[in-house]
């Protein structure tokens, strides 16, 4: 908004003066010509000032140019527009690296978890190994717990139908050893392996197309 001021000379102080800017209204606009014009808020842009005295219908126009505000200018939108432009890039250049980063800090964590895996699966290989020199009957349960985290109590909370015969059944599957293994440390047949495996599915409730070796590799996953 902006404030044009016209000073009135030559002219009788004692005469009113009319006026009027068509682009803002069309009423006219009564002032003594001892006064000075002045008009405010006008917006920027081209505007005609119309003046007459009420006794003669003469009018005669001014026309004035109002500039925009230099916030408003070409120049300022040029500033503003690269400006926001300038914003924009680092910040996109910034989610960017934060972005990199990031997937930097996940892949480095993967890859420890794989290594870590690894070497579990290697020292629970080793543990298994060992567990072979226990007899079935000496704290082999415990020992197992101990290598794989609670496994058997694991099993025991959700299938609480679980003999004890049964959860030796699961150690030595889950050990990965044969009927001809399991029978030699058990002291039982080989029939009487399978039969033991047929009624652990059973406690189990596992579907038929769930092997038990399957289900006892992936339980508590």
């Amino acid at each position: 908004m902006n404030t044009v001021q016209i000073t009135l000379a030559g002219l009788s102080a004692d005469r009113r003066l009319e006026y009027r800017i068509s682009s803002v209204s069309d009423e006219w606009t009564g002032i003594n010509l001892g006064d000075n014009l002045q008009i405010n808020s006008l917006q920027s842009g081209h505007h005609v000032i119309e003046m007459r005295t009420p006794d003669d219908n003469q009018v005669c126009s001014l026309t004035v140019h109002v500039k925009r505000p230099w916030y408003l200018s070409v120049p300022a939108i040029l500033s503003y527009f690269f400006l926001i432009c300038g914003i924009v890039f680092v910040g996109v250049g910034i989610a960017q690296r934060k972005n990199k980063r990031k997937q930097e800090e996940l892949q480095k964590e993967l890859e420890y978890l794989q290594v870590k895996n690894t070497l579990l699966d290697k020292e629970r290989k080793l543990a298994t190994h060992a567990l072979l020199g226990v007899p079935a009957d000496e704290d082999l349960e415990r020992y197992f717990n101990e290598i794989y985290n609670g496994f058997t109590d694991r099993l025991k909370r959700r299938y609480p139908s679980l003999s004890k015969t049964d959860l030796k059944f699961c150690i030595f599957i889950k050990m990965n050893l044969s009927t001809k293994e399991i029978a030699e440390r058990m002291n039982i047949s080989p029939k009487g392996v399978e039969i033991g495996k047929y009624r652990l599915r059973k406690k189990l409730q596992l579907p038929t197309e769930t092997t038990l070796p399957d289900f006892i590799a992936t339980f508590d996953k």
